[in-house]
């Protein structure tokens, strides 16, 4: 029994190294975001914009997506949580860490996103809202990327903005 108590030490330290190495999320098609701005085009909607660069990704949001996009980068806090808060509060107490959102293509007139969670063993993409997914990269620091091909597609902007 001895002469396996180097390995019984040795073999979980391995596997916890591999485990926390860095997880590749996203390809050398996705560029990192570099300034994100909403601007409010009315009551009830308000434009992202997701730069990198000179280039410039837009899309129209709720406008309480807006706000709460706003708050987040800026660390504001209500007196209450807000639905972002409330997600990101609860992913740093279950040890799940966002590593990354992606803004991965426009498909049937809407923008669909990835947000990419790490808990100690296993790391997850989940399908997001881009304005949520940004929403909460804003309150955990994630970065923000977006595939090079979306910044030369010029989405209409939809008649109505559906807040979920």
């Amino acid at each position: 029994m001895k002469q396996f108590l180097p390995l019984l030490l040795i073999v979980p330290a391995i596997v916890l190294a591999l485990l926390s190495l860095p997880y590749d999320v996203v390809g050398e098609d996705y560029v990192q975001v570099d300034y994100v701005e909403v601007q409010e085009i009315d009551a009830a909607t308000s434009r992202l914009m997701l730069s990198s660069g000179a280039e410039s990704l837009t899309m129209v949001i709720s406008q309480s997506q807006g706000e709460s996009i706003d708050m987040g980068f800026m660390g504001l806090h209500g007196s209450r949580p807000n639905t972002h808060d409330l997600q990101a509060g609860m992913l740093e107490a279950s040890g799940v860490a966002v590593l990354a959102v992606t803004i991965d293509e426009l498909a049937e007139g809407y923008y669909t996103a990835t947000i990419y969670l790490k808990n100690f063993v296993f790391t997850k993409g989940v399908d997001c809202r881009p304005s949520d997914c940004v929403a909460i990269a804003a309150r955990t620091g994630a970065p923000v990327y977006v595939k090079q091909q979306l910044f030369d597609v010029v989405a209409e902007e939809p008649e109505e903005v559906i807040p979920a």
